[in-house]
């Protein structure tokens, strides 16, 4: 991988990709349930699509792939009481982009 490559990495899994999440995900769906279905049930449902939505096939299949639902599960539940307590989307968006670049900085140093 070139450096260029690298970058490209680190900008859009980092920082990009978090950020259009966190707007999808805590800024719209978020709220969006909570009006239906309350504060609980808005949380636990948005957090279940997030982790459903980071899903992906892995050579295991599709049983050990749903091993990373409840960290991604959690992941997503604290990322909904970092902007429920706020009042914002910032908090979530830093603590999403923070995990989300030490796993690239991790699997680029790898590399």
């Amino acid at each position: 991988r070139t450096p260029g490559d690298k970058l490209f990495v680190v900008l859009t899994a980092g920082i990009l990709i978090p950020v259009l999440e966190e707007f999808l995900f805590r800024g719209f769906l978020f709220p969006l349930f909570t009006r239906y279905v309350g504060l609980g049930w808005g949380m636990a449902i948005s957090t279940f699509l997030f982790a459903v939505a980071h899903l992906e096939p892995v050579p295991g299949g599709w049983i050990q792939n749903a091993l990373g639902l409840p960290l991604f599960f959690g992941l997503g539940l604290l990322f909904c009481w970092l902007f429920q307590r706020s009042g914002s989307l910032l908090p979530s968006i830093v603590a999403h982009a923070a995990n989300n670049l030490l796993q690239v900085l991790i699997l680029l140093h790898g590399s």
